[in-house]
């Protein structure tokens, strides 16, 4: 994500009546969007792109929702820093008194297509909290980060089994860090990603300890 412009705003979209869940921000490549995590619309205010009012978005198999993104912000909790937070496109912001962090997902040139949005109690479910869980094109199999590393045949890259993982190890040790989306999709995330993968010296497989974990550490 680029800068925020405006956040904690009216929501203007239509059926929409939050008085402040709606934020503006540009993004790198300049279009400027508008999103409200109260009613889950996103739109361009600038830039190319077409404006999708609310239950008119573009169907495939399984209906889009529209990509949420909040703006980075150091995470105190987790001990990172704004400087982490932007590198890996981790955003926070509050609605409703309920706080959110959103993990940006891109290919590996720069172009943001995912967003996965976390609510309190870690909830990552639309089905808890209509808010959360991956918003964009869901299909997407990206590792999370990988926009921010150059692949280096001299290099190891880490692969952990969550945003927060990949980020904290990148802030203590400055070495490259991505993560899988979870660990139920990690082989296919491996699979879709693996040329770029394979670009690095080799790949240091850092997921959790638990038995799902461990289960698929061992099929990557």
């Amino acid at each position: 994500m680029g800068k925020m412009i405006e956040e904690h705003q009216p929501c203007p979209q239509d059926g929409c009546n939050s008085s402040d869940a709606y934020c503006v921000y540009e993004e790198d490549n300049g279009d400027v969007l508008g999103s409200c995590y109260s009613c889950g619309q996103t739109h361009r205010v600038s830039g190319d792109g077409e404006y999708i009012p609310k239950g008119e978005e573009k169907m495939t198999e399984k209906k889009q929702r529209p990509m949420l993104c909040a703006p980075p912000r150091a995470v105190p909790e987790r001990g990172l820093s704004l400087k982490t937070a932007q590198k890996y496109d981790i955003g926070v912001t509050s609605v409703d008194g309920r706080e959110y962090h959103t993990f940006g997902y891109y290919k590996p040139e720069g172009k943001k297509l995912m967003s996965k949005v976390r609510g309190p109690n870690k909830c990552f479910s639309p089905k808890d909290d209509p808010r959360c869980g991956p918003t964009g094109d869901t299909k997407a199999a990206l590792l999370f980060g990988m926009q921010s590393f150059k692949p280096n045949p001299r290099m190891s890259i880490t692969l952990t089994e969550g945003e927060y993982d990949a980020a904290s190890y990148y802030q203590m040790t400055g070495f490259p860090a991505v993560s899988v989306r979870s660990s139920g999709q990690a082989v296919k995330d491996v699979e879709e990603n693996y040329e770029w993968l394979n670009a690095w010296k080799e790949v240091v497989i850092a997921f959790d300890s638990d038995e799902a974990g461990q289960k698929a550490a061992s099929l990557v």
